[in-house]
C-alpha cells in the first residue's frame, strides 16, 4: 500500500509535469497497438494466402528433369501412393527483342488435365481479355516491368529463332504468338522470376500457351499435390513434414528412374551398334568375294594400263608437236590482234574526233543563226510599220495627183501659161509616185527573199544536225561492232585478223550533203544603219517623204571537220535585216 504522503507527492509530480506524463502514456500505447496488429496481421496474411493456394490449385511439389519426363517416368510417379493430382506440364526459355533490349521470357503450357491424374493445377487467375483459344495465342502476365516493356491486347510477341544453343523450332511449333489476355498465376507471388541458363540468366517475365504449340517429345515438368493436405495450411509444421517426406520419396524414385533411364539409352544404343556390327560383317564377307574379283579385274587392268601408257606417249608426241606449233600461230594471231585493235581505236578515236569538231561548228553556226534571227524577228515589225507609212505616204500622193488632174480639167479655158505649169508640176508628181511605188515594191520582195532565205537557212540547219546524229549512231554502231569483233577474235584466239570497220558512210554523206547544200548564197536582207536619202521632193502642201535604202551584207564562209573530210558551211547563217528612215526635206 502506498502512503498517503507518497501517493500526494506522485499526483503532484504527475500534475507538475503532466506533458511529460501525458507524452509518455502515448507512446506506450502506440507501441502496444503496433504489436497487437503485427501479432494478428500474421496469421491473416497467411490464412489469405492458403486461400489463394487453395482456390488456385497450387501445386505441393514441383518435379524438374534435365532430361524429361517420358512415359514410363509418369506411370511410375503416378504409381505412388498419397497423391491427389498429378499433372505433367511443358515449360522452356525464349529470348524477345523489346524496346532494344533482349529480355528472357519463361513460356509454360496452360493448366491441362490429359496424361493427368486428378484436377488441374496452378490455375491462372484473367484479369482481362480471355484464354488461348487456337494454337498461336497467348496470355502474358499482369505484373510486367512497365519501365522496361509493356504489352497490349492484341500485340504479337515474337520470339528470337535462337534460345542459347539450340534452335527454338526445337521447342515450339512458331515463334510468333498473339496476346489475348493477361494473367496473374500462383506459381509466381513474388518479384522474382527464377533463373535461365540463356541471356543474361534472368527471366523477365512469364506467358502461357496452348500445350499443343509446344514441340517437345517428352515432359519438363511434373506438378503434384499431397493427398489430405487440402485443409491443411501451408505455413504450418504438418505441412512442411508431409512435404519434406514426400520429397524424399521422390528422390529415391527419382534415383531409381535415372538408373533405368540410363538403362535405357545404353540398351537403344547398343542395339543400334548390334545392327550396325551385323551389317558389317554382311559387308566384309560380300567384300571378300568382289576383293578377289577385283583382283583378276585389276591385273587385267595393269595390262591394258601398260598399252594405253605406250599409246599415251605416243599421242603425248604429237600433241607436243601440236601445241608448239598451236604456241607459235597463237602468238602470231595475238600480235595481228593486238595491231588490229591498235588500228580499231584509233579509227574510232578519229571518228569521235572529227564528229566532235562537227558537232561544235555545228552549233557555233547554229548559235549565230539564232542570234540574226531573232534580230530580224526584232526589227521585222519596225520594217513593216515603215512599209505601211510610206504606203500611205504614196496613196496621199496619188490624191495629190488626181487633186491636180482635176484643177488642170476644170481650169482648160484659163490661160496656158498657167496650165502649162501645173501640167509640168503633175508630171512630176506622177514620176515621184511611180519612182517610190517601185522602190516600195522591191523593199517588199527583198522583205519577202530575206524570210524565205531564212526558212531555207533553217532547213539546211536541220538537215545537218539529222546527219550529224545518223554519223553519230552510225559510229556508234561500227564502235560495238568492232568490239564485238575484237572480242570474238581474243575468245577464238585464231590467227584470222578481224575485219574492222571503217568509218561510218553516213557520216561522209552527211558531209557531202552539207558541203553541197551550203554552197547557197544566203538571203540578201536589210541591214540596220543603212542612212542614204533621196533628193525628190513632195510638194509643199503635203507631208514630206520618207525614202529607204538596204544594205545587203556579206558573210564569211566558215568551214568545220567531219569524219570524212571538210565541209564548207557557206552562208547557212543568213544576216537579219533591218532599216533606218531618214526624212528628207
Amino acid at each position: 500500500m502506498f502512503s498517503r504522503a507518497l501517493l500526494k507527492d506522485t499526483l503532484r509530480e504527475i500534475l507538475g509535469t503532466f506533458n511529460r506524463f501525458f507524452s509518455i502514456i502515448v507512446i506506450i500505447a502506440l507501441g502496444v497497438g503496433f504489436f497487437m496488429g503485427v501479432k494478428s496481421t500474421a496469421p491473416d496474411m497467411k490464412l489469405t494466402a492458403d486461400k489463394y493456394f487453395d482456390e488456385t490449385r497450387l501445386m505441393d511439389i514441383h518435379l524438374l528433369s534435365t532430361m524429361g519426363f517420358d512415359e514410363e517416368d509418369i506411370k511410375a510417379i503416378k504409381a505412388q501412393q498419397g497423391f491427389d493430382n498429378v499433372m505433367p506440364s511443358y515449360s522452356t526459355d525464349a529470348i524477345m527483342e523489346k524496346n532494344g533490349a533482349s529480355v528472357v521470357v519463361r513460356v509454360l503450357s496452360l493448366p491441362d488435365t490429359k496424361d493427368s491424374v486428378g484436377e488441374k493445377l496452378n490455375n491462372p487467375i484473367l484479369l482481362s481479355g480471355r484464354l488461348p483459344e487456337n494454337p498461336g495465342e497467348c496470355v502474358v502476365e499482369e505484373n510486367t516491368d512497365q519501365k522496361l516493356f509493356k504489352f497490349e491486347l492484341g500485340e504479337t510477341i515474337e520470339f528470337e529463332p535462337q534460345a542459347g544453343d539450340m534452335a527454338l523450332s526445337d521447342s515450339l511449333d512458331t515463334n510468333k504468338f498473339k496476346v489475348v489476355g493477361f494473367i496473374n498465376s500462383p506459381q509466381y507471388i513474388s518479384l522474382e522470376r527464377g533463373a535461365s541458363n540463356i541471356g543474361d540468366g534472368s527471366i523477365s517475365c512469364y506467358i502461357m500457351i496452348p500445350r499443343q504449340d509446344f514441340n517437345l517429345p517428352v515432359y519438363t515438368d511434373v506438378y503434384l499435390t499431397v493427398r489430405g493436405l487440402k485443409d491443411v495450411s501451408a505455413f504450418g509444421q504438418y505441412y512442411g513434414a508431409q512435404i519434406a517426406e514426400a520429397v524424399r520419396l521422390f528422390e529415391e524414385l527419382g534415383q531409381e528412374r535415372a538408373n533405368a533411364r540410363y538403362g535405357k539409352i545404353i540398351n537403344d544404343a547398343q542395339a543400334k551398334i548390334d545392327v550396325a556390327k551385323a551389317e558389317l560383317e554382311k559387308a566384309e564377307n560380300d567384300t571378300g568375294n568382289q576383293l578377289s574379283d577385283a583382283l583378276a579385274r585389276l591385273k587385267a587392268g595393269q595390262a591394258q594400263i601398260a598399252q594405253a601408257e605406250a599409246d599415251k606417249n605416243k599421242r603425248l608426241a604429237q600433241s607436243r608437236e601440236q601445241i608448239d606449233q598451236g604456241k607459235k600461230d597463237l602468238e602470231k594471231a595475238e600480235a595481228d590482234l593486238e595491231k588490229a585493235e591498235k588500228d580499231y581505236n584509233k579509227q574510232i578515236a578519229d571518228g569521235e574526233a572529227e564528229l566532235a569538231a562537227g558537232r561544235a561548228e555545228y552549233e557555233k553556226n547554229k548559235a549565230e543563226y539564232d542570234k540574226q534571227k531573232a534580230e530580224f524577228d526584232a526589227t521585222k515589225p519596225e520594217a513593216e510599220r515603215q512599209i505601211a507609212e510610206a504606203q500611205a505616204q504614196l496613196d496621199q500622193l496619188n490624191n495629190q495627183i488626181t487633186y491636180l488632174e482635176i484643177i488642170i480639167s476644170n481650169m482648160q479655158e484659163s490661160g496656158i501659161a498657167v496650165l502649162q505649169g501645173m501640167t509640168d508640176q503633175l508630171n512630176t508628181l506622177k514620176q515621184q509616185y511611180a519612182d517610190g511605188q517601185a522602190q516600195l515594191n522591191a523593199e517588199k520582195a527583198k522583205l519577202a527573199k530575206a524570210e524565205r532565205d531564212l526558212a531555207a537557212a533553217d532547213k539546211q540547219l536541220k538537215q545537218a544536225k539529222a546527219q550529224l546524229d545518223q554519223g553519230e549512231a552510225d559510229l556508234e554502231k561500227s564502235k560495238k561492232e568492232g568490239r564485238a569483233q575484237l572480242d570474238d577474235a581474243r575468245g577464238r584466239s585464231t590467227n584470222q585478223r578481224p575485219s574492222w570497220p571503217r568509218r561510218s558512210g553516213s557520216i561522209r554523206r552527211a558531209c557531202a550533203t552539207h558541203s553541197t547544200s551550203s554552197t547557197t548564197p544566203g538571203p540578201t536582207l536589210p541591214k540596220a544603219g543603212a542612212n542614204t536619202t533621196r533628193a525628190n521632193r513632195m510638194p509643199s502642201s503635203s507631208s514630206p517623204t520618207r525614202a529607204y535604202r538596204y544594205r545587203t551584207p556579206r558573210w564569211p564562209s566558215r568551214s568545220f571537220k567531219s569524219p570524212s573530210g571538210t565541209c564548207r558551211a557557206g552562208r547557212i547563217t543568213p544576216a537579219i535585216p533591218s532599216m533606218r528612215t531618214t526624212p528628207t526635206a
